[in-house]
């Protein structure tokens, strides 16, 4: 293993994390004014280190003679590696800026040393969900500072400062096209090799007939992703009329199709066919490889619709939209990170009739959140519910400890089951809704 070449990837891709954390300085001390002293205390340690620990790899390296090709055990080496850093990076600003319980808090008394190494992890957490495009959160009042006198209902991630919501959405859109694809663009210029970590990094078509260069190719992919993210920016902003702030921020996070939002209730805060629209069919264009996409912008889409993945992907699409339709009955997928505030509107924005929960999952009471979320459930019964709230919802039933008088169980499931007939279906016209949180768009 020539480790003088993976540390000379690994410093180009750490050093490169500091451009990004320095342009989100400059909003939150310049254009949000969130004052010079909180964006120094929250992004330059990040952007120090990752530019003193990156030049420093990249400097070792050019003294070892790490010019020469990366072969594949480097490039896969560099690609794995590389993403600890940047995660490790990235989780700084959390820790630091006071979403989560850090070192500032610990000085002042709020946490103790437990809370605030709680603290690095859940901040640790969040950078890995954005840099992965995971999108899943763990901002809620158990977790954050900024949150911790808010109930439930209460907004905590629209509480935080908006420069860390920035920071969210920019690590997440960094992550959806890969920042060691962005390392490409310099690295192939470098050393040789860059077809190896290419290979590493990405899937789907062979990275030898999309171009004539590496370079060509990164620099095209990229292309096509920001102009994606510029237009989606744009129908968002003029079409879907909503603030600049959210915009672009959804723009961010769609384009990988991550999800982070700016709100506890995610886009369901809109309230807007327009927005939805907008959002589920870039989510649509950004499922299918940007490779891909690359062959059908270069006139190739015979090469592109030979490929595989894209046939199943769209094969799965068909068959999921004619089976729902099939069986007479419209699905509504409600996210297992839904706070009260989001379930409450998504069952009244679907019209849900029928729910289907578990009882718990992982530190979750969705029959306590349930109620939270629709008050009337707490003096209503099964089989009789009848909520002015939410006229639509008439049967509720939980997997497991159904301890609540408005919840039916499994068993009453297959009870009402077998006294329905076919007869009793109707095909129906729409097809299946997904509600999210801020995990994922909807």
């Amino acid at each position: 293993m020539r480790w003088d070449v993976v540390g000379l990837v690994l410093g180009w891709t750490i050093r490169l994390i500091s451009i990004p954390l320095l342009l989100v300085f400059c909003y939150s001390a310049f254009i949000e004014n969130e004052g010079y002293e909180y964006a120094a205390m929250t992004y330059l340690p990040a952007f120090v280190i990752s530019l003193v620990v990156g030049q420093s790899l990249v400097s070792l390296a050019e003294n070892s003679d790490a010019s020469s090709r990366v072969r594949d055990r480097e490039a896969f080496a560099s690609v794995a590696l590389g993403w600890i850093p940047v995660v490790a990076v990235g989780s700084l600003p959390f820790w630091l800026g006071g979403v989560f319980y850090g070192p500032n808090e610990f000085f002042a008394g709020e946490t103790d040393i437990w809370g605030m190494l709680g603290g690095l992890l859940h901040a640790w957490l969040e950078s890995m969900s954005g840099v992965t495009t995971t999108g899943a959160t763990v901002i809620d009042i158990s977790t954050s500072p900024v949150c911790a006198e808010m109930v439930l209902a209460d907004d905590c991630i629209g509480s935080q400062n908006r420069s860390i919501l920035v920071w969210r959405s920019v690590s997440q859109w960094l992550g959806g096209m890969g920042v060691i694809m962005l390392g490409l663009l310099i690295l192939s210029r470098v050393l040789g090799g860059g077809m190896s970590l290419a290979r590493a990094e990405l899937t789907g078509p062979t990275m030898s007939r999309l171009g004539p260069t590496l370079q060509w190719t990164a620099r095209r992919l990229w292309l096509i992703y920001v102009f994606l993210t510029f237009l989606e920016f744009g129908l968002l902003y003029f079409v879907g009329e909503i603030g600049m702030f959210d915009a672009a921020n959804y723009a961010l996070t769609t384009l990988p199709s991550g999800g982070f939002g700016t709100s506890d209730s995610g886009i369901m805060a809109f309230e807007s066919a327009r927005v939805e629209s907008i959002i589920m069919v870039f989510m649509l264009l950004t499922c299918i490889n940007f490779s891909l996409l690359h062959l059908i912008l270069a006139g190739r889409s015979g090469e592109a619709w030979k490929d595989e993945e894209l046939r199943t992907y769209l094969l799965i699409l068909v068959v999921a939209w004619l089976a729902m339709t099939r069986i007479g009955a419209v699905t509504t997928l409600l996210s297992t990170y839904a706070r009260p505030p989001e379930m409450s509107w998504a069952l009244d924005h679907a019209g849900v009739e029928v729910l289907f929960s578990a009882s718990h999952y992982l530190d979750r009471n969705y029959p306590e959140e349930l109620e939270t979320a629709v008050p009337e459930l707490a003096t209503e019964r099964h089989r009789e519910i009848q909520l002015k709230s939410h006229p639509d919802l008439s049967l509720i039933y939980l997997w497991a400890d159904a301890d609540r008088q408005w919840a039916g169980t499994v068993e009453d499931l297959v009870e009402d089951m077998g006294e329905t007939s076919d007869t009793d279906l109707v095909h129906a016209e729409a097809t299946c809704l997904l509600y999210t949180s801020d995990a994922a768009d909807e």
